[in-house]
């Protein structure tokens, strides 16, 4: 493993991708300021304890890797990367951004997962770009009401958090394709996810919810929603409505019965129902032609499934 790079590295002026994943660096050496075409630069698992500050004078630099390292935080200079398009600290112990972070314009991809953010940056809603961000695994508690100025928003994993509350805005993020809430202590979710109309996929596991609104029935485009490890003891009516569902997951529930609608479910591909209370199916199960898993484990049949 690596544990200095040489200086002569700065005679590589031609690189556009550098990878120094899995070493034991703590520094860079000064003359890779000289590497002004560089476009890609990965240093996840080394022993960094920040981000070099002469990164900022790498021009063309688009995407920073650097998951896996020891910073405790991020220096202001980062806000000079005004090309950076992917930034991934993850693994670290970093509770907050630099002011100067605002200035990431062109930033559509931030990976935040496993730090120590207690409440989401608002400064994050001065990146008009932003499309993907990702802060799984941290003690976030709320989901603000100023996440509507997100716009652009089409990911959002905020899955093994804290988080008790989503505020009603949540719903103006009308581009939204992928919502993680699993892992959390949600009892209710807000009504307003139904104006989410290009979601595709809703993963809800491992939180006190009982059922979800009947409005859901709106999100005509959901194609997958996990719902295993909740308090659900029947399969909620919304969901026997999104007939574009290919996947769907209720493991270790509470659900006494299944009911015949499920059925009309044609197009679903994968269905678990795993570590459950009811003891038959529904004679129409054989109506699932296009199911290709099936999860029935340590699941009490009184007769055998049709």
């Amino acid at each position: 493993m690596l544990e200095e790079l040489p200086e002569a590295i700065g005679e590589c002026t031609s690189l556009r991708a550098l990878s120094l994943k899995g070493n034991q660096l703590r520094r860079l050496p000064d003359s890779f300021t000289k590497l002004q075409d560089l476009s890609i630069l990965h240093l996840n698992e080394n022993l960094f304890l920040e981000v070099p500050q002469f990164l900022s004078k790498l021009n063309s630099l688009t995407s920073l890797y650097m998951e896996s390292n020891r910073l405790d935080g991020l220096d202001p200079s980062i806000g000079k990367l005004s090309k950076l398009e992917c930034l991934n600290v993850s693994q670290n112990n970093i509770s907050s951004l630099p002011d100067e972070f605002a200035n990431l314009v062109k930033l559509t991809q931030l990976f935040l997962s496993s730090n120590t953010f207690v409440e989401i940056p608002q400064l994050l809603t001065k990146l008009p770009s932003l499309s993907v961000l990702s802060l799984e695994g941290n003690e976030v508690i709320s989901i603000p009401a100023w996440i509507s100025d997100l716009k652009n928003l089409k990911a959002l994993g905020m899955d093994d958090n804290h988080v008790i509350y989503v505020d009603d805005a949540i719903g103006s993020l009308t581009e939204l394709t992928a919502l993680n809430l699993a892992d959390n202590v949600l009892q209710i979710l807000p009504f307003t996810i139904s104006n989410l109309v290009n979601v595709k996929t809703m993963n809800v596991e491992n939180n006190h919810l009982t059922g979800l609104p009947d409005c859901y029935a709106q999100l005509t485009k959901l194609q997958a929603i996990y719902l295993d490890d909740n308090d659900i003891v029947e399969i909620p009516s919304c969901i026997l409505q999104l007939t574009s569902l290919t996947e769907l997951s209720l493991d270790c529930c509470q659900l006494q019965e299944i009911p015949t609608d499920l059925c009309a479910l044609t197009m679903l591909k994968s269905l678990n129902l795993s570590r459950n209370y009811f003891t038959r199916l529904p004679e129409e199960f054989s109506n699932l032609v296009s199911l290709e898993h099936l999860g029935l484990e340590e699941i009490h049949l009184s007769e055998p499934p049709y």
